[in-house]
């Protein structure tokens, strides 16, 4: 499946970036979709980093790396009705 970023934000608070937000989307051929929305704080940052010190394209690939871990752990809880 291929997934693209279809929005990027930062969140500004006091005239500081603290956050980001990162969605993706995607589709496969058989009609298969998902949709996600992973954000991203000060302390996802490695030591010293800042928003104004990484680039959009570092703050995507951190995104990146934390929806991967949600959709490897997605299912490793029993769910009760």
């Amino acid at each position: 499946m291929n997934m693209t970023v279809n929005s990027f934000n930062y969140v500004i608070e006091n005239g500081a970036i603290t956050g980001a937000t990162v969605a993706f989307a995607g589709n496969d051929s058989n009609g298969q979709f998902i949709n996600a929305q992973v954000k991203i704080a000060v302390s996802d940052l490695a030591s010293g980093q800042t928003f104004l010190t990484v680039t959009p394209e570092d703050i995507q690939k951190l995104a990146e790396t934390k929806f991967k871990g949600y959709a490897d752990n997605a299912f490793t809880t029993t769910a009760t009705a």
